[in-house]
């Protein structure tokens, strides 16, 4: 009994963990397309053109996954032979750090320090990895799915609130006149809270192997190993592709909302809210009765191919009301993506490589996050009909590979 109370504990806090984490990262994130496109910020100059801040906006972006693309699969790989706590306190004490860097960038109109803020960032990042890794530790076969459905949970709940309170105190009602500072104070002080509960209260979840050695090289050696994962090959294809289009939505469909509705910082901090409740409750309890009755692969299978083609459906809208009215059946095809992959991937993994693999995963996801807004930041700025474009297609490619695959196993 005792044991089970340690599992329950250790299983809620790390899932505190992610909530608080995307709860900061929800409160600055909407924030970057503002400082950027805001000509009142000389963070960039006044006379820079929408097309030099686009890029500025999308090399910004990409800065944060390009390190997480390495520190994922390192803290996860250091994670399995030190142990999550250790490793997961070290990457959210680098997270602080991150954010009070952004502080000063603000304050001191200064690119190079908001440039080193999302470096330290996409270190921290990582303890992500950690976290699912964690996660799995407490997790039988049976139910890893609905864990990490709750873990999904944790992040849209946090991300939902983040973008609105974000919102808020950065409103000339609040602050007296526009202040994107605030949000990054309130992110460094939340992260040093959830820096407080893991030192304070997390048992260690993983039993430690002191003969496993780790590479300096992991990041590119992991993409590279994942390439020879026969069992997992197509499933890495298939998330990345999804990801670069998911992610592509999420980072620029501000300029999106600005330009197709007008919209200003409270518009797009509710609409980020609006969505990560939309996440929250789809992956946490929602979409339970259809990962109950079908697998895990085939439930990938429909959401991607299935919410690919609806994707394209918000071209049509003109008006803001309907596109509140549209997006809840989307962001369910989303919430049915995230848990049911990760599911497949540990399910094809070993216990004593459980973070390993997951950190694998995680370079991936980060790959997908450089891609998107680094090699497109000045073209959504001319065409802001490009995230839907570009999401819309990668989802329906990505479940279409995955159905050929499965039909090309089978015959």
């Amino acid at each position: 009994m005792q044991s089970k109370t340690l599992n329950t504990t250790a299983r809620v806090l790390l899932l505190f963990v992610g909530f608080i984490n995307y709860l900061g990262f929800g409160l600055v994130f909407p924030l970057f397309t503002f400082l950027l496109f805001d000509t009142n910020v000389e963070i960039l100059p006044k006379g820079a053109t929408d097309a030099v801040r686009g890029l500025w906006l999308g090399g910004l972006l990409a800065i944060a996954p390009a390190l997480l693309f390495f520190s994922s699969p390192i803290l996860g790989t250091f994670s399995d032979i030190k142990g999550r706590k250790k490793i997961l306190s070290v990457s959210l004490l680098i997270g602080i750090v991150s954010y009070l860097i952004a502080v000063i960038a603000i304050m001191k109109s200064s690119l190079t320090c908001l440039i080193l803020s999302r470096v330290l960032y996409g270190i921290s990042s990582g303890s992500m990895t950690v976290v699912q890794a964690g996660l799995v530790d407490l997790s039988s076969k049976e139910d890893k799915q609905k864990n990490f459905g709750l873990y999904n949970m944790a992040l849209g709940a946090g991300f939902s609130l983040g973008p609105f309170i974000g919102s808020v105190l950065t409103k000339p009602s609040f602050t007296g006149s526009v202040n994107y500072l605030t949000p990054f104070i309130v992110a460094a002080i939340l992260m040093f809270i959830n820096w407080l509960f893991i030192l304070w209260k997390l048992k260690e979840t993983h039993v430690l192997d002191p003969l496993k050695k780790h590479n300096w090289k992991m990041g590119i050696l992991h993409l590279k190993k994942a390439v020879h994962m026969k069992q997992l090959r197509m499933l890495f294809l298939v998330v990345f592709i999804f990801f670069v289009g998911w992610n592509f939505f999420t980072e620029f469909v501000p300029l999106f909302l600005i330009k197709r509705f007008e919209y200003a910082e409270m518009g797009v901090g509710s609409f980020y809210a609006y969505t990560g409740i939309l996440f929250a409750l789809c992956a946490g309890i929602l979409i339970r009765p259809v990962i109950a009755r079908f697998t895990p692969k085939r439930v990938l299978e429909t959401a991607l191919i299935g919410g690919g083609l609806y994707f394209f459906l918000f071209l049509f809208i003109k008006q803001s009301w309907v596109m509140w009215l549209y997006l809840p059946p989307l962001i369910y095809f989303i919430a049915m993506v995230y848990p049911t992959a990760t599911t497949v991937i540990s399910n094809e993994t070993s216990s004593d490589a459980q973070g390993e693999v997951l950190g694998i995963y995680g370079s991936i996801q980060s790959l997908a996050l450089i891609v998107s807004p680094f090699f497109a930041g000045t073209l959504v700025a001319q065409y802001p009909f490009m995230p839907i474009v570009v999401s819309g297609g990668a989802m329906l490619l990505a479940g279409i590979l995955l159905l050929l695959f499965r039909l090309a196993k089978s015959s």
